[in-house]
């Protein structure tokens, strides 16, 4: 499956949010591996930011470019309103 390079705007390979650092996220921890990153508060993957927790502890999925695909995988997991 293929989806435009925010950057670029050329096909490129869907970037997978790795797991453990998408878990941590949503528990509020720090962590990273590889292009995923977690701050507690925020998700990034190459740096952009996809997800972030308010003060109220509810996430929101950043809605523009290749961020669509990382808030449905979010919306599964059942962390994101509606």
């Amino acid at each position: 499956m293929k989806i435009f390079d925010q950057l670029n705007r050329l096909p490129s390979d869907i970037l997978h949010l790795d797991t453990k650092v998408t878990e941590d996220f949503i528990n509020g921890k720090a962590s990273s591996n590889g292009p995923t990153r977690s701050t507690g508060t925020r998700l990034l993957l190459n740096d952009v930011l996809i997800a972030y927790r308010d003060s109220d502890g509810q996430v929101y999925a950043v809605r523009k470019g290749m961020n669509a695909e990382a808030e449905a995988m979010l919306r599964d997991t059942g962390f994101l309103k509606e």
